[in-house]
């Protein structure tokens, strides 16, 4: 009897995981370069669909100010809940949306990048305004990575959270080549990314 307890309990437990959505925070730049769309959008008007309680889609109605990546679209798709990946939206805000195309269908979620436009440092609304675009050639890795490409940047995620949220709200990943055309990758320095290191 306590054995299938135990069993039972685990079982639970895996299926309740297997529910669950997370994701690792990762620069902007990475999302626009991996999502099949990115646009700057309002959001005009919400349906929600369910299969069950814990089943369904939410679906908005989008005004598209501007298309940075892919087609311009009228709908965005995305999961009921939270734990299943699922983002909630404001009516009535923009945000800038990223994500994949799926038999025609738009569709995003909470690993994807969706933030309001206000909220935005400069480098980043420059960033998907134009920059992004130019340096997906140029990768993004981690500390993790022992031996990483020439054509990539390093973005710490043991210990230095400061430098890596510095360098996602304030910095690209660019190519830069000297005179002799022998091109690396490498984090721009702006003003505003030595600021947020200093507070």
């Amino acid at each position: 009897m306590v054995v299938e307890l135990f069993v039972m309990c685990v079982a639970s437990l895996l299926a309740s995981s297997s529910e669950a959505c997370s994701c690792m925070p990762t620069h902007p730049q990475i999302n626009f370069c991996t999502s099949q769309f990115a646009v700057l959008a309002n959001v005009v008007n919400e349906t929600v669909n369910r299969e069950n309680r814990w089943r369904g889609t939410r679906v908005y109605d989008i005004q598209v100010e501007s298309v940075f990546k892919g087609e311009k679209i009228s709908q965005v798709s995305t999961a009921l809940h939270g734990a299943t990946c699922g983002v909630s939206l404001q009516i009535g805000q923009q945000y800038v949306l990223t994500g994949s195309i799926n038999r025609g269908v738009a569709r995003i979620q909470s690993c994807n990048f969706q933030r309001r436009w206000d909220s935005l440092s400069k480098e980043v609304q420059n960033g998907f305004r134009k920059d992004y675009a130019k340096s997906c050639g140029c990768q993004i890795t981690s500390d993790y990575v022992t031996e990483a490409p020439v054509m990539s940047c390093m973005r710490p995620v043991r210990g230095n959270w400061k430098m890596s949220r510095c360098l996602d709200r304030h910095s690209v990943c660019q190519e830069t080549c000297d005179r002799f055309e022998r091109c690396i990758c490498a984090w721009t320095r702006s003003d505003n990314y030595q600021k947020c290191l200093e507070r």
